[in-house]
């Protein structure tokens, strides 16, 4: 898991680009998890969608990039 606060710009936008691709082609070629929950409280609903990229591959070339 990556914590990226937006003082780290460019990293931060490369693994919003990461997640955007994958977005794309719905995942198909990325090692990923995806957790989907569903809440209901004080009359609202609320629905999360959690994705994790876990391809060794996305992994390395983001850490070569901000090095």
């Amino acid at each position: 898991m990556l914590a990226v606060k937006a003082n780290q710009p460019d990293l931060l936008a490369e693994i919003a680009d990461c997640f955007t691709l994958a977005d794309q082609t719905a995942y198909d070629e990325v090692q990923h998890d995806q957790q989907r929950t569903v809440n209901k409280r004080h009359g609202c609903l609320e629905a999360r969608q959690h994705n994790v990229i876990c391809d060794a591959d996305q992994l390395a070339w983001l850490q070569t990039e901000q090095h």
